[in-house]
């Protein structure tokens, strides 16, 4: 009798627990999403550096070298191809200039020697064009440098060739995995077919420090490939990306119709016009120029709203911590990330920034974080740790 009794009542739960799940799909609650927890990944330079774009001294290095050329510029026949370009962009900036004086170019010219002298003594292009910031003619030619060097950048990477050479990125990587490789593996293994592709974004957002367009590239490429989509279709599936730049970037990519044509370049695109490059450089914003910018607010409501916030290839400057540290204290969340070749006094200071940022601007101790960094690449981080994650 008891075993008669016991049994109905597991069909009785059976029948319960089957009902829940009914209502459950019927609602759209139980689905799987791509990433259990709302998830915030923090991208900086190390990152793009997986796929051979410069980072710190080699960039500075680079925007020296351009800007030394073009301070001894006299005639765009004596320099590089690029080079003309840029002296193009500064005769049309002198020439809009509203000043009284002999030889405008002179002074723009004279600029860029001051940009080429003045850089190598800054820990980078960002931080020196913010000191800067008051000498109008230095912050646009730079602003130009980063334009011109990053594009260059972008079509020497192990991203340029379309389709994706995954020969080319692996060695660039040395055979190690590459991180946009294994979270666009991760991400996809949520979804169940082509039809539910538009998930595949579902609860991630991207807060990018660089001016390059590595993650948009790739993750557009790879649904080409990956789903055999044509390129309308990818272009919807991007649409959900939520991505935010918060100094800018060197134009959206061509198939972004929510930007304007004017505003659109090619991945490794190489200008053919100083109209083109000007315009380009209006989107490249300085530390300056973003401290108060309307792009905080998205930031600061994705942390708010994070379950998990991860950092990948982030060097932690106090610039950009500010920048994202909202004005109340961020929610319990779990904190992980990257401190690849980071001295162990300097992964100490990463966690102390990091807790300051999670108290908000009000203070007050963050509360019930879990914050874990591991000494490797951002490739090598998903890798090992992608499955718990999506969790």
């Amino acid at each position: 009798m008891q075993f008669i009794r016991l049994l109905t009542l597991m069909r009785r739960l059976g029948a319960a627990t089957q009902g829940r799940l009914a209502q459950a799909c019927a609602s759209g609650e139980g689905r799987k999403d791509m990433f259990a927890r709302r998830t915030v990944f923090v991208v900086g330079a190390g990152c793009s550096f997986e796929y051979g774009l410069p980072v710190g001294e080699t960039l500075k290095s680079q925007i020296v070298d351009r800007m030394g050329s073009l301070s001894r510029a006299q005639r765009a026949r004596d320099m590089e191809p690029y080079d003309e370009l840029m002296l193009s962009a500064v005769r049309k900036l002198a020439h809009q200039e509203q000043i009284d004086a002999g030889n405008k170019v002179g002074l723009w010219l004279e600029a860029a020697g001051k940009i080429a002298r003045g850089l190598p003594h800054s820990t980078s292009i960002d931080r020196y064009l913010a000191f800067r910031s008051d000498d109008p003619r230095i912050v646009q030619l730079g602003k130009l440098a980063i334009v011109q060097t990053i594009l260059e950048a972008e079509r020497a990477s192990s991203l340029q060739p379309t389709p994706l050479d995954h020969a080319a990125i692996a060695g660039v990587t040395r055979d190690q995995p590459h991180w946009l490789g294994q979270l666009f593996g991760r991400m996809q293994e949520g979804v169940a077919g082509k039809a539910r592709i538009a998930d595949l974004f579902r609860n991630v957002t991207f807060v990018c420090f660089n001016y390059d367009r590595c993650i948009e590239h790739y993750f557009f490429n790879a649904l080409v490939e990956y789903g055999d989509f044509n390129e309308e279709e990818a272009a919807r599936v991007m649409a959900g990306m939520r991505i935010i730049h918060p100094y800018g970037r060197i134009g959206a990519l061509p198939w972004d119709l929510d930007v304007s044509q004017s505003l659109r370049a090619d991945y490794g695109v190489e200008l053919s016009s100083h109209e083109q490059l000007l315009t380009l450089a209006k989107g490249i914003r300085t530390f300056t120029e973003g401290a108060h910018d309307a792009q905080h607010l998205p930031i600061h409501e994705a942390l708010l709203e994070a379950e998990q916030v991860v950092f990948l290839g982030f060097s932690f400057l106090d610039q950009n911590m500010d920048m994202l540290t909202p004005n109340v204290r961020c929610p319990p969340a779990s904190v992980t990330g990257t401190v690849f070749n980071e001295s162990s006094s300097n992964q100490d200071l990463a966690r102390a920034l990091v807790r300051s940022m999670l108290s908000g601007r009000t203070g007050g101790a963050p509360e019930g974080h879990r914050i874990e960094f591991h000494g490797m690449t951002a490739g090598q981080f998903l890798a090992n740790n992608g499955n718990a994650l999506m969790r």
